[in-house]
């Protein structure tokens, strides 16, 4: 039993050093990240407020996503998985089948977020064709957090990727939060055009895309 608790005493430990020895990202974008999630946080709890039914549990679920987000820009929490099946592989000496269990761990999870995926379509469908801006923002910053923290073979480069003088997660991120703020301030502005009579900017697009095709 003394060696039990002494080997997962052990895991743990190393978990958290290799955890939190990635924590924060460098000042100037990680502020600008958590901006752009709080902003995104804030619109989308806006339009949570003034729909009904389940369009406001669709924009109520993204509003608890994106302060996760926010949260996460510091925490990292996504790594976790990785840095504990790295340090659970070295203390009971699988280390040189790591990958196989890494290539499991992602079929399992993979499987698992088809699965919800499929049931938040079955029980969204109407309002995710309504929203699809909002749902892509979050399965471009959503899905980059979740192949990164995977750890598996050839994902620990993203992190150094750079785009210019700007990291490449740093512009996932930004993008996909972009894009829900975006859907969100449409979403507010359709609601007031409406409450005054006016056409919405959807409908107004796609009188603007049919003329020409009809013409």
């Amino acid at each position: 039993i003394g060696k039990f608790h002494f080997v997962y005493w052990d895991v743990m430990t190393c978990t958290i050093d290799r955890w939190t020895a990635v924590w924060g990202d460098p000042l100037l974008f990680a502020s600008v990240m958590m901006a752009f999630y709080a902003l995104a946080a804030w619109l989308t709890w806006r339009v949570a407020r003034q729909e009904t039914g389940r369009e406001r549990w669709l924009w109520g679920l993204g509003t608890g996503l994106l302060i996760f987000l926010f949260v996460n820009t510091h925490l990292d929490l996504h790594v976790l998985p990785g840095a504990f099946g790295r340090c659970l592989a070295r203390a009971q000496g699988w280390w040189e089948h790591r990958r196989t269990v890494q290539a499991i761990y992602i079929a399992i999870v993979g499987g698992v977020m088809l699965l919800t995926l499929i049931g938040v379509v079955v029980v969204f469908f109407r309002n995710l064709l309504r929203n699809m801006l909002f749902v892509s923002g979050f399965m471009i910053a959503a899905g980059y957090l979740v192949i990164k923290g995977s750890g598996f073979h050839g994902t620990d480069g993203l992190s150094s990727l750079m785009v210019g003088p700007v990291p490449f997660g740093v512009l996932t991120e930004i993008l996909g939060a972009s894009m829900i703020a975006l859907a969100a301030l449409i979403k507010l502005s359709d609601t007031k055009r409406a409450a005054e009579g006016r056409m919405s900017w959807g409908a107004q697009s796609w009188l603007w895309l049919r003329g020409p095709m009809l013409g």
